[in-house]
């Protein structure tokens, strides 16, 4: 199932559907964004598995509660957001590219693909998770203040500041 399926009728018949169905669309529709985003947040690929399944299980038993204040996406991320602040072992800090991140790409994309990557999972967090959030995920930024937690405004002021925190990073 392409990632970017439309589950938002989600939020009108949640209560009616097969839940294990939903769940197994869901997991194929955002399960690579949910262990990509994981592992941006926790910088550990035996983390990001153990956040991933957390929150399927999460949108699993919240399944009937989703009432379509942001996308599901958004709402998938935010999920897991909350089980990587829940993670109690320490991350790893391995500096891995993303899963898949360099199939059919030349050898000089490849490595300018995981030098940027490298740059991205050595900034802060809150840095880290909004620049996922907009240029991995494509969230708007009401999507991505919904799974921060924060107001819009916030979510644009954070944006920016981590763009130019990239660009430093960067080295110009």
């Amino acid at each position: 199932m392409d990632s970017s399926a439309n589950f938002e009728y989600l939020q009108y018949v949640a209560g009616t559907v097969d839940q294990k169905a939903v769940l197994r669309d869901l997991m194929n529709a955002y399960g690579n964004d949910i262990w990509n985003f994981a592992f941006a947040l926790s910088r550990s690929a035996e983390q990001a598995d153990a956040i991933a399944q957390e929150t399927f299980v999460r949108a699993y038993r919240a399944l009937r509660l989703y009432r379509g204040e942001a996308s599901v996406k958004a709402w998938l991320l935010s999920l897991a957001r909350s089980a990587a602040a829940s993670c109690k072992k320490p991350a790893l800090l391995r500096l891995l590219p993303v899963r898949g991140g360099s199939a059919g790409k030349t050898a000089p994309e490849a490595a300018e693909m995981n030098a940027s990557w490298q740059r991205l999972i050595e900034l802060p967090a809150k840095y880290r998770e909004v620049l996922i959030l907009s240029a991995h995920n494509r969230l708007s930024i009401a999507d991505i203040a919904y799974v921060l937690d924060i107001p819009e405004e916030a979510a644009k002021s954070r944006l920016h500041e981590a763009r130019l925190k990239a660009i430093e990073a960067k080295g110009g």
